[in-house]
């Protein structure tokens, strides 16, 4: 009896895979497709969107990769500077780390790290997401219905308004 229940819960996730890498798919897809319209014509480089933090976060994150990093930030609350927001947060060492796994590969500037880290990020938490809800759902439905549940509910949180507008490249 358990044999065949965890057999029913291996196939059954081997089912849902193709749909959940379509939805995978999708979620890079929507958030990637504004690329291309984040060239500066001037430069020919990149540029960030009109938000004001991902600039903190790029200064910071091109400080980590310089070795300039200062503990005190002097361009924010001058004269006199505020503790530097890298040593408090992650995303600027999550832009640093992007940049250079994806320097491995292909080079790359820092500042388009910064524009697909958002994306990168908000991939992880999908996948974060889905398993979760297939968890919380499976104590009150079978596994067939708990893998139609994440996957709905991980489609609702894709196209959330709310979600796209923060987790959009640049």
């Amino acid at each position: 009896s358990s044999n065949s229940l965890s057999y029913c819960i291996i196939v059954c996730g081997i089912l849902f895979l193709p749909v959940i890498f379509w939805l995978l798919i999708m979620t890079v897809a929507i958030r990637v497709e504004n690329i291309n319209q984040l060239k500066d014509v001037a430069t020919g480089d990149y540029t960030l969107g009109p938000d004001l933090d991902p600039f903190l976060y790029l200064r910071h994150a091109t400080e980590i990769s310089e070795g300039r990093l200062e503990k005190i930030d002097y361009m924010r609350q001058a004269p006199l500077g505020v503790g530097s927001y890298a040593y408090k947060n992650l995303m600027p060492w999550g832009i640093f780390y992007i940049y250079k796994i994806f320097s491995i590969f292909e080079p790359i500037s820092i500042t388009y790290a910064a524009i697909v880290s958002p994306v990168i990020f908000f991939l992880f938490s999908v996948i974060g997401f889905l398993l979760f809800i297939k968890v919380l759902s499976s104590f009150k439905l079978s596994s067939n219905k708990s893998w139609l549940v994440a996957i709905i509910s991980s489609v609702l949180y894709i196209l959330s308004p709310v979600m796209l507008h923060r987790t959009v490249a640049g």
